[in-house]
Formats: C-alpha cells, structure tokens, sequence
C-alpha cells in the first residue's frame, strides 16, 4: 500500500515539472498573449503596434533599442520633445544646432566704443534674448572744440581741425599804424584788435586814430604846410609847389613824420609824376642826395629806405651837382643839380 502511494506521488511529481516547463517553453516560443505579436505583456500598452516595450528582452531574447517595427521613436530616447531655441548653450529644438539665430550668449561681455581721441571705450553684455545690451560706460565723440589743449573730442584723429586758432591764444595786430592785441575765442576765431590806443588824428604822417587813414579828417595838413596832401598804397604825399627852396630847406620844411619823397618802383614814379605835372610843370626836389660826393649816388643814399630803383634821363647822372630831382618838362625824368635855388618839392610819409 505504501509503495502504491509513493509511486501514484512520484509520477504527479514529474507530471507538474513537465506540465510547466513546458509552458514557460510555449511562451518563449510566442504563445504570451496580449496581442503584442509574441512579446511579453511588459509593453506599455497591449497591442502597441511596435512602441517601445519596457527594455525586457523578448522574440527570442533581443532587447528593443528605442524603435519598434513601426519606426517611431520610443519614449526612451535621449531629446525631449522639441521645444523653442533658447540662448542658453542647448538644442532645444533637437536640430543638432546649438544656439543658432543668437548673437552672443547670456551673461557674456565684449568691449565696445572708441579709444580715439577724447572717446573711450566701454562694456556690453548679452541680454536672456541673446542679443548685446546697450554700450555701457562708453564716452562718445562730441564737437570739436577749438582749445589749447588740442582735444581731438570728434575723435577722428585731428585736434582742432578748422580753428583759426586755439581759445585763449593771442597775438599782435594792427589798424593803421596802431598795435594792438587780439584773443582767440572759443569758436577759434580772432576777435577785435584792441589796445590799439587810437587817438585825435594830427599832421605828423601817422594814424592816430587807427582808420586805417594817414592825416585825414581834422589833422589839417594842408593848412599847416601850404601843401596839397594826396595819398596812394598806403601812403600820403605833400607837394609843396608854392613855397620854393633848396634841396636841405626842402627837406627841413616838410612836417613831423614826412620827408622828402624815396621813390621805390615805376608805379609810385608814375604817381608823382602824375601828381606833381597836375601841380605845376618844372623841376620838383625828390630825396635822392649824393651825400658821399663820388657821383655814384648809391642805394643807401635817400632819405628814406633804400631803394635801387632808378629814372635817370638820357647821359645823366652828369656830375653837375649832388641832388637829384624829377623833371616834368622832360616826362619825369631825374636830373642831378647843384642843391640850392628854389625847386618845388614832395615830401612823403611814411
């Protein structure tokens, strides 16, 4: 009987180890269930058409790699849905591109301005939005200025470019025969020339009254001296035809600031001549003296500056005498004469 039970146990025994290794060989073979074409009811969802199964491994042991036989993309890959690009130093948008469309990343610094002349350079930072912030710190041109210090402040290169001169500079100047001064002002320009010290206008061949006008207005000139005053380039002449003298009485007679006239070029020959012929034809002293008495009657010899020019007439200088004068009967020409006798005479200032 004991051995009848221990038999009829042994054989249920074997039944049970055969009936389940056989099943777990029938799921293996694709038998599982769930509709999932073989796999193992592990997949997300029965019947999931190929999306990705949890990673166990089945058909046949081979585990899924992130694609199922349908081609799409298991919820186990790397790149999250795609999302907007942001500035950041990722690819959210899951095209392989980093920060593409950004200027700059966030929080990064560059310099910027200019550090010519008076300008100096400042700082930007990229913004969140991955763009450059405002210039920050950055000193910009300005006008130039015309200062003594050459500030370049349009910083393009040149420091007071189109000033006459730097603000503050000074300089002599003249009106007439005045000196004065002037100033520069800061738009780099000379002002008014002034100092200049101007006074009543007298006969004394100056400008006193800095016009600009030797002996005009009231200086009376002509009341003083008997003479008729004229004037050209610059200069003012006396022609004295009424009151005849010697070469020396000549010269002593003209007044303060004049003397006999230094005749330096043909235009101012041909404006005496002009003037004295309108005066009276004859003979008219000029300043012209061979002082050192050798005939040679030399540059250094008027009575004014020296001067080369010469309007000597035909074989003279002839030696007779030791003035020269201007000779209108014979068109202007100079003849040398003994000094005295009684001659008209131009004075001339200065």
């Amino acid at each position: 009987m004991r051995t009848t039970i221990s038999s009829a146990l042994w054989i249920g025994l074997l039944f049970a180890s055969i009936v389940l290794v056989g099943g777990c060989a029938l799921d293996r073979a694709g038998l599982g269930g769930g509709g999932d074409g073989g796999r193992r009811g592990v997949d997300a969802a029965p019947g999931d058409g190929g999306r990705v199964d949890a990673g166990r491994p089945d058909d046949g042991g081979e585990t899924d790699a992130g694609r199922d036989a349908g081609g799409e993309t298991d919820a186990g890959e790397s790149c999250p849905p795609p999302a907007t690009e942001v500035c950041g130093g990722g690819d959210e948008d899951c095209d392989g591109a980093i920060d593409e469309g950004c200027e700059c990343t966030p929080g990064a610094t560059r310099a910027c301005g200019e550090s010519e002349g008076a300008c100096e350079p400042g700082e930007q930072t990229c913004g969140g939005d991955g763009t450059w912030g405002d210039c920050e710190g950055a000193v910009g041109a300005s006008a130039e200025l015309c200062d003594a210090a050459m500030v370049d402040e349009d910083c393009d290169g040149v420091g007071n470019e189109d000033c006459a001169c730097a603000e503050g500079e000074t300089r002599t100047c003249t009106s007439g025969s005045c000196t004065g001064m002037q100033t520069c002002d800061a738009s780099g320009s000379w002002g008014d020339c002034t100092g200049l010290g101007a006074t009543t206008e007298t006969c004394n061949g100056r400008d006193d009254d800095c016009n600009g006008t030797i002996d005009d207005g009231d200086a009376g000139c002509e009341a003083e001296t008997g003479c008729t005053l004229v004037r050209d380039r610059g200069s003012a002449y006396l022609l004295c035809s009424e009151s005849g003298a010697g070469w020396s009485e000549a010269r002593a007679a003209c007044p303060m600031g004049y003397d006999l006239v230094t005749i330096d070029d043909a235009a101012e020959q041909d404006f005496v001549q002009s003037q004295t012929s309108a005066e009276s034809e004859g003979e008219w002293w000029i300043g012209l003296k061979d002082v050192n008495e050798n005939g040679d009657y030399e540059d250094g010899e008027w009575t004014g500056e020296p001067s080369s020019y010469r309007n000597w007439k035909s074989d003279n200088p002839d030696h007779t005498g030791q003035c020269a004068m201007l000779v209108n009967g014979e068109g202007g020409a100079w003849d040398d004469k003994g000094c005295g006798g009684s001659k008209s005479f131009v004075c001339e200032a200065p």
